[in-house]
């Protein structure tokens, strides 16, 4: 048979592949630079929480777009976890200002304890070094993501003020409370039977995570 009767074979072009994905990851890391810079440079002051749902957002799109455009479901993965990290920061809506990592703070004086506020991590607070008068000790804390932790003496009467928004409140090892949006004020009696005791006044919120108040020892 003759090469030119036989059949011939159409080669099936590929369809055109946008790197939509890598573009929207470019807009981000620059979108995420150019408010960084800006909130340090005092140019204006945007809650770390609004840029890092800025980024999220650019990326969910830049996903979403490079899945209907390219016609591709590797993204799909990808979409959903963004997707989830953006909803659980939209509903526990944590304060992320203040830096991150783990930080130990033991205070020896009322003068020493400021409020404290961190982004993330795990924040503990002592408070039995505090050994000055006998007026009143109040703590103001804040942490969005992670475990904050108070450490308090055996002898002081605690009037405790809690706000988590996703996660629990555990006071000397017994959950207290649980779940999205919980609010808890409550009043704790000393455990020791001496007949003066101290009040120590905590205000302490959480976006995410736990907070958990121990007795010393």
């Amino acid at each position: 048979m003759d090469g030119a009767d036989a059949p011939s074979k159409q080669v099936r072009a590929r369809p055109r592949r946008y790197p939509i994905q890598a573009f929207a990851l470019a807009g981000a890391a620059v979108t995420a630079l150019v408010m960084g810079i800006g909130n340090s440079a005092g140019g204006w002051s945007m809650a770390v929480l609004g840029i890092v749902m800025t980024v999220v957002t650019i990326l969910v799109a830049g996903t979403l777009l490079g899945i209907i455009i390219n016609r591709s479901w590797f993204g799909v993965p990808m979409l959903a976890l963004l997707s989830i990290v953006g909803a659980a920061l939209l509903i526990s809506a944590p304060n992320l200002n203040g830096g991150f990592g783990d930080r130990t703070i033991r205070p020896s004086t009322i003068a020493d304890l400021t409020t404290q506020q961190q982004g993330a991590g795990r924040l503990i607070i002592d408070l039995t070094a505090i050994v000055d008068g006998a007026q009143p000790i109040r703590l103001d804390a804040e942490l969005g993501i992670g475990g904050l932790r108070v450490i308090v003496p055996t002898d002081a009467e605690l009037v405790l003020s809690t706000t988590v928004n996703a996660g629990h409140v555990v006071i000397d090892g017994r959950e207290v409370s649980a779940g999205m949006r919980q609010s808890d004020e409550r009043r704790i009696k000393p455990t020791t039977a001496s007949g003066t005791h101290r009040m120590i006044v905590l205000d302490l919120r959480v976006g995410a995570g736990e907070i958990r108040i121990d007795r010393e020892g």
